[in-house]
């Protein structure tokens, strides 16, 4: 199971700025005008309306969540951002509420994985692998003998595991592209199988500049 990859990434670079109460877009102007101090009401609202189809231009892309459902009320007949209104501020907040719902739901879920591992005597490693202490960590992948080890922070105190039982590695190119961990989450697949997945950030490979990778493994030890 993968929680969090580029879609859920991108779909939350959208709604992070929806996750708003249950207000209209009439209290949502004057309450943005209170702290930013935008000017009357109409200039307010030119502000926002600008902002909101800025930042549809910038993120609302296919690949996100929900996007069929919510390109029906953003996008005219010409697939053109419309105007914001009352109306698409509503189903805004809506599946900006359903995201942040699922999003929840993932932290949820893996902080219970972190428990158990924690609370259940698993190894030393898988331990300090499932707690998600590397994100925006710098990674470096050497495979060797069937041996995978992953450098976190390399020459910044550094810490190396070494992933035993690897199935179907293959070196990918963003491996050496100075790779930085957005994300992680350790998942027990079977009594002696693990996988560990990343998503990860890097310098441009084919105009991408996000990469997941799954690591499926059955044995783990820190070295450092």
């Amino acid at each position: 199971m993968k929680y969090y990859t580029k879609q859920f990434l991108q779909s939350e670079q959208f709604y992070d700025r929806f996750y708003l109460p249950d207000i209209s877009l009439e209290h949502h102007v004057i309450w943005e005008n209170c702290f930013r101090k935008l000017g009357t009401h109409e200039e307010a609202m030119k502000i926002i309306n600008s902002n909101y189809v800025s930042h549809c231009k910038d993120y609302f892309i296919k690949d996100i969540l929900f996007y069929e459902d919510l390109s029906k009320y953003i996008l005219d007949k010409n697939g053109e951002i419309s105007d914001l209104d009352e109306y698409i501020f509503l189903k805004l907040r809506y599946y900006g509420t359903k995201f942040l719902n699922i999003a929840n739901e993932n932290r949820n879920f893996l902080e219970e994985e972190r428990k158990r591992y924690r609370d259940n005597s698993y190894p030393e490693a898988i331990i300090a692998l499932s707690q998600s202490r590397f994100h925006d960590a710098d990674v470096v992948f050497e495979f060797k003998d069937n041996v995978l080890q992953m450098i976190f922070n390399p020459k910044d105190h550094e810490q190396r595991f070494k992933f035993y039982g690897i199935e179907n590695w293959a070196e990918k190119e963003f491996m050496k592209k100075n790779p930085v961990i957005l994300i992680e989450e350790l998942y027990e697949v079977s009594p002696r199988g693990f996988v560990y997945n990343t998503l990860l950030c890097h310098a441009e490979v084919d105009g991408e500049n996000h990469s997941e990778l799954s690591i499926k493994f059955t044995d783990l030890i820190q070295t450092k």
